[in-house]
């Protein structure tokens, strides 16, 4: 710098340099993280962690409280139950899970045609809807759910409010 605090050009094109360089790393970080977040998986997985509490509720001898509420959108969320298979025909909509498929249940969500359940875990036990038998049913979003798990029984009670 020069005695009377001006700045010369070489130090102007020092400052203008570092600038330049940090926008480039914030565009490059932005375009990362941008390019692989996905807003549906990250809220079928909060949905997913959401009933995993429900359910331990339940186990403890409490009544847990689950839903999936959702804004109207393109995407639909649903939990679904495999029961013992690894897939589930939806009105027209084919959702498949892998795993274990002892009393399979996941979060799976449609959009853009595609379906998607990642978000799964094997219950303990099966599950009843209602009063109805052992079956594979879907639950869409915007529908609460009370979870129960009487201690003598050997099976959830699920009881859409």
């Amino acid at each position: 710098m020069k005695k009377r605090g001006l700045l010369g050009p070489k130090e102007i094109l020092e400052i203008l340099l570092a600038g330049a360089v940090v926008i480039l790393l914030v565009m490059l970080l932005y375009s990362i993280i941008d390019s692989r977040f996905n807003k549906n998986e990250k809220t079928a997985e909060s949905y997913f962690n959401s009933f995993g509490k429900a359910v331990e509720f339940a186990n403890s001898g409490g009544r847990g409280n689950f839903s999936m509420w959702q804004k109207e959108s393109e995407t639909k969320f649903y939990l679904i139950y495999f029961e013992k298979k690894t897939s589930f025909d939806l009105d027209n909509i084919k959702f498949s899970s892998v795993g274990a498929n002892e009393n399979h249940i996941c979060i799976c969500y449609y959009n853009d045609g595609k379906s998607s359940c990642d978000f799964c875990e094997n219950l303990d036990y099966p599950v009843k809807i209602e009063n109805r038998d052992f079956e594979q049913f879907a639950i869409e979003g915007g529908r609460e759910i009370e979870i129960i798990k009487v201690s003598n029984e050997n099976f959830y009670h699920f009881l859409i409010q």
